[in-house]
């Protein structure tokens, strides 16, 4: 099932951003220990740190939300809504 066009785009995008970081992390990262779950039905993938991330994992996220304000400023907010908080 497709949904309109450009909510299509950007949920590829934001899905590419996430796995593809989720799995620097594993990759060039495996002393930071990480939990990753996934939800597929809802659409989330929840990755936590252990411990308080090490600088390279910390440019690794700043490098993801450089990509999805990129996303949000190009397609706006009626499809994307990054929020500045952390649980």
């Amino acid at each position: 099932m497709f949904e309109s066009a450009g909510k299509d785009v950007v949920c590829a995008a934001v899905s590419i951003l996430t796995i593809n970081t989720v799995n620097a992390f594993e990759t060039f990262l495996p002393d930071e220990e990480t939990i990753v779950d996934v939800d597929e039905k809802k659409g989330r993938i929840e990755c936590i740190f252990k411990e308080e991330p090490s600088e390279k994992a910390g440019l690794l996220l700043d490098t993801y939300f450089l990509g999805i304000r990129g996303i949000e400023d190009e397609y706006g907010s009626d499809y994307l809504k990054l929020e500045d908080s952390f649980i």
